[in-house]
């Protein structure tokens, strides 16, 4: 375990020593996605210094919270079973920002939209899902994933889905506001799926 920082017998405190680090939860955030090598974390974290993400790394893989998915130097980092249990915390912050802070976009700050993956699930209501799940593939032209829910889990992945899809978003999910508006081509059916898709999800003022 790395040095003690606030020196404090608080399990608050112990926590924030682990993952209180600039850039440690942003690490987290990308791996919750999917799995990462070196660089593919560096593309994902600009302006982060390549030897301050690899001190991060070795940080984070000594104290058990990720870990290397085989013996291969070039394997891809993800995070250990200790690490996974830090998703809600993650996706408390994530629900805790959208819904008490007004959400800005912007122009010059960099966006990846595999964060909005995290988003979306931080937003998750299953009381409020339907019971047979509903499958929305998003394909747009520079970036391509897929969100099922019903009231058992919402799952997530990269690319296209494996399995039946109920709907094809064609655009980013932050471009769902649109379906808020009213301005969408969707037929009827379709709408229906989405009105049912996105009940799912509290809506942040």
């Amino acid at each position: 375990m790395k040095k003690r920082i606030y020196k404090q017998n608080c399990a608050l405190a112990l926590a924030s020593d682990l993952i209180g680090e600039r850039w440690t939860l942003l690490i987290i955030r990308g791996l919750l996605v999917r799995p990462m090598r070196y660089g593919e974390l560096l593309s994902d974290l600009p302006g982060m210094g390549t030897n301050l993400l690899a001190t991060r790394l070795k940080e984070l893989e000594r104290d058990g919270i990720i870990c290397k998915q085989n013996a291969s130097k070039t394997a891809p980092y993800c995070l250990s079973s200790v690490g996974e249990t830090l998703e809600p915390v993650v996706l408390a912050m994530v629900r805790w920002s959208m819904t008490s802070f007004p959400q800005r976009q912007e122009a010059d700050y960099f966006h990846n939209p595999d964060w909005d993956l995290v988003a979306l699930k931080s937003l998750y209501q299953p009381l409020k899902a339907p019971v047979e799940s509903i499958t929305v593939q998003f394909d747009h032209p520079t970036w391509k994933a897929w969100v099922t829910v019903d009231q058992r889990a919402y799952t997530c992945g990269l690319g296209m889905s494996t399995e039946k899809t109920n709907l094809v978003w064609e655009g980013l999910i932050g471009s769902l506001q649109q379906f808020r508006e009213n301005v969408t081509e969707l037929t009827k059916k379709e709408n229906q799926i989405l009105e049912i898709f996105m009940a799912t999800f509290i809506v942040p003022d």
